[in-house]
């Protein structure tokens, strides 16, 4: 079962990746950076989140790596990042996640930890929460540049 789990969240962050890619590949630097107002989101800051919490999540919690994650920079509205460095970006927290997916004994796995105060989970239900999490951001991401494309014609 672990290992159908495995293979499901692996073709799950190639679909992702790719979306965004597919997604990026049409818009502009200044599309990538648009917000509606200061209360929303770009596309640039919603990338950049999802890279610091696979960076959080996967690399720290999951892997030992230090946390070096800054998540209100991530939503700085004065952010402004290029479309080829979002997509680099994006292919890097995918693939890293993915070998860390790789890595993982059966037991790493089922290995329960604190993710939040009192939220005990093993490694996989923290991963299959993160493909969840990362998944409605680019629900976002696909409508911002709905949006973004309607306004052109």
């Amino acid at each position: 079962m672990l290992e159908i789990l495995r293979s499901h969240l692996k073709s799950q962050l190639v679909e992702m990746d790719n979306k965004l890619e597919n997604i990026l590949r049409d818009l502009n630097d200044e599309d990538v950076n648009w917000r509606e107002n200061d209360a929303s989101n770009s596309i640039a800051n919603l990338i950049v989140h999802i890279s610091g919490h696979v960076k959080q999540r996967i690399g720290h919690q999951i892997s030992g790596e230090a946390d070096v994650r800054d998540r209100d920079a991530e939503f700085d509205i004065q952010m402004f990042m290029g479309k080829k460095e979002l997509m680099e970006i994006s292919r890097v927290a995918f693939s890293e996640f993915a070998k860390v997916l790789d890595q993982l004994s059966e037991n790493q796995l089922l290995h329960k930890q604190e993710v939040k105060a009192g939220q005990i989970m093993s490694n996989i239900e923290l991963m299959l929460r993160c493909v969840i999490h990362y998944s409605e951001h680019i629900g976002q991401i696909i409508y911002i540049a709905k949006m973004l494309k309607a306004n052109e014609r």
